[in-house]
């Protein structure tokens, strides 16, 4: 699944472990490619700490994925 990289959700977040990988759409505009569709959170400071997440979920811990910045 393409994503946009300003959406706060679990797929765009430096702690989904999830797998992802950058990418760019035809107009250079960066994106997300989200390959999983569930991945395990690693915020320490959310409450979903080691659960199984789905990549479209969020939380008030969001963090956007380095890999995009």
């Amino acid at each position: 699944m393409i994503s946009k990289t300003d959406i706060a959700k679990c797929g765009n977040c430096d702690y989904w472990a999830g797998n992802r990988e950058p990418c760019f759409d035809k107009h250079s505009t960066p994106k997300n490619n989200i390959i999983d569709a569930q991945g395990i959170c690693n915020s320490i400071h959310s409450q979903f700490t080691d659960e199984l997440r789905k990549q479209q979920r969020t939380c008030k811990h969001f963090s956007k994925w380095t890999e995009l910045l």
